[in-house]
């Protein structure tokens, strides 16, 4: 999920029903048989995969050589992202 929000979902959405998307996936997740498994788990699972998106312009520059020409509009996004979900606070040991 955090890589298919990562860069192409408009910033509109993010607000309006990113959590929204999360959630239904969640509940999706428990229709389907998945049991021990917390919507708390689960925001948090997805808060870290959002943090380590921040890092994939870094990899593609070290493993491909990408410039700024390549990722340096997605950086914005990507950020944007870790920012509304607040990743920092899974940085300094918070949740």
């Amino acid at each position: 999920m955090a890589y298919l929000t990562r860069v192409n979902f408009p910033d509109e959405f993010r607000e309006k029903i990113q959590i929204d998307l999360v959630k239904h996936y969640y509940d999706s997740l428990l229709k389907h048989g998945v049991k021990d498994y917390t919507w708390q788990s689960c925001l948090k699972d997805y808060r870290r995969e959002i943090a380590s998106m921040v890092l994939i312009p870094m990899w593609q520059h070290c493993c491909f050589g990408a410039g700024h020409a390549e990722w340096g509009e997605d950086i914005d996004k990507l950020t944007a992202n870790y920012e509304f979900f607040n990743c920092d606070e899974l940085c300094s040991g918070g949740l």
